[in-house]
């Protein structure tokens, strides 16, 4: 887990400072401590890529408090959360492999990643392909197109109407 603030010294004026942060939620215990000194004051415009499979998926982070707050960009700009086939690791082989649903025979999809933000304006969002068709590829072809059972997610905000206060 990570996180940094960035600023841009080539634009003009003010330029608001992001918080960019990288995490693995999880479900937190009473003994550890949660994102609150990862993500800091939260006074200004945050980025956050989470990891999400150990929570049943990026639909799930809004459980966590401190992302609670937070909007998915795949969410607000293609209406539904990034999915990805879903897979085993084959405990002989350590190979992965894509799960089948048993009546229909296609894959079963997850979405164990999302981008997150706040005080920024999303403008697009990179879809990846249509659930029929994630679901409807072959073993074969699932492991060429997603060889690691990941998707990357890709965002542009616009940040002149960035906003500043608290969230």
């Amino acid at each position: 887990q990570i996180a940094a603030d960035i600023r841009s010294t080539a634009t003009q004026g003010a330029t608001p400072t992001v918080r960019v942060a990288n995490l693995k939620a999880k479900v937190p215990s009473t003994t550890e401590e949660g994102f609150e000194r990862l993500l800091g004051e939260k006074t200004g415009p945050m980025l956050v890529c989470a990891d999400c499979s150990e929570i049943g998926g990026a639909e799930a982070c809004s459980m966590l408090e401190e992302l609670a707050p937070l909007r998915s960009v795949a969410r607000e700009v293609l209406g539904e959360e990034i999915v990805i086939p879903a897979c085993l690791r084959d405990p002989q082989t350590l190979s992965l492999t894509s799960i089948r649903g048993g009546a229909s025979g296609l894959n079963k999809l997850k979405s164990p990643d999302c981008m997150l933000f706040s005080g920024m304006q999303p403008l697009l969002a990179l879809s990846g392909h249509s659930d029929y068709y994630i679901a409807s590829l072959s073993n074969e072809e699932v492991t060429a197109q997603f060889p690691a059972f990941r998707i990357p997610i890709l965002g542009s905000f616009d940040l002149r109407q960035a906003t500043v206060k608290a969230i």
